[in-house]
């Protein structure tokens, strides 16, 4: 798990270094695309049976609708908001969001440690948006507001993401195969984002090797380990 965050962490810092011209959705899109692909053939036998699944089905798209929200919001939460504003309300709204489903979905008490918890890591993103950035920022204030709330959507999808998995993972499906399903699915729809918008990506070999870097390391390997994670 630690492994995982530390790849989800570098990647603000390395779509930071696209040009002007990539735009987020792009990113987003690409990243999803190619490494949710990746995920389905390296977990195809167990992303098959859960594909065959009809118990399961309702909770396998919810799964890949939050995927298909998760990195078009994270992306242009970023690009608005900044790397660290964006990377911290995106991947910290998360758990806070995955435990509200299992509170109102699931019935799941919140013990006063969570709310403790929860009211820390609250705080915690509040001054970070309140801090805001340097004067010589390139990080427009006016668009902070709008970038906090494309990252609390992500955080969201990502929650959305995560409860439904669970679902279809207690269902008796492994992880890997449930995340090779949820993402294959999740690609689909984000397959046509790319093509509409993904040509600045083809612009240069720099480009092309960043969007494959993010779609290895970020989406790929992140989230096997992330699978592994989950499972102990």
């Amino acid at each position: 798990l630690v492994a995982s965050c530390v790849l989800w962490g570098t990647t603000g810092t390395a779509a930071s270094f696209f040009p002007e011209a990539v735009s987020p959705l792009a990113i987003g899109a690409s990243t999803m695309t190619l490494g949710g692909v990746l995920l389905l053939l390296v977990n195809r036998r167990g992303a098959i049976a859960v594909l065959r699944d009809r118990g399961v089905r309702g909770w396998l798209i919810a799964a890949a609708l939050g995927m298909v929200a998760y990195p078009l919001s994270f992306y242009a939460s970023m690009d608005l908001a900044g790397v660290a504003i964006g990377n911290v309300i995106s991947l910290g709204s998360g758990p806070l969001f995955a435990a509200l489903l299992e509170w109102r979905v699931a019935r799941t008490r919140l013990t006063g440690r969570w709310m403790l918890s929860a009211a820390i890591a609250i705080a915690g993103m509040a001054l970070l948006v309140a801090g805001g950035h340097g004067e010589d920022s390139p990080v427009d204030a006016a668009s902070i507001p709008a970038g906090v709330a494309l990252g609390l959507v992500a955080g969201a999808g990502y929650a959305l993401f995560t409860f439904a998995s669970g679902i279809v993972i207690r269902a008796g499906h492994t992880g890997r195969g449930t995340m090779g399903a949820a993402f294959g699915l999740a690609a689909v729809p984000l397959a046509g984002v790319l093509f509409v918008v993904g040509a600045p990506l083809l612009a240069s070999p720099a480009t092309v090797g960043i969007a494959f870097y993010l779609a290895i390391g970020p989406m790929f390997l992140a989230y096997l380990f992330f699978a592994v994670g989950v499972r102990v």
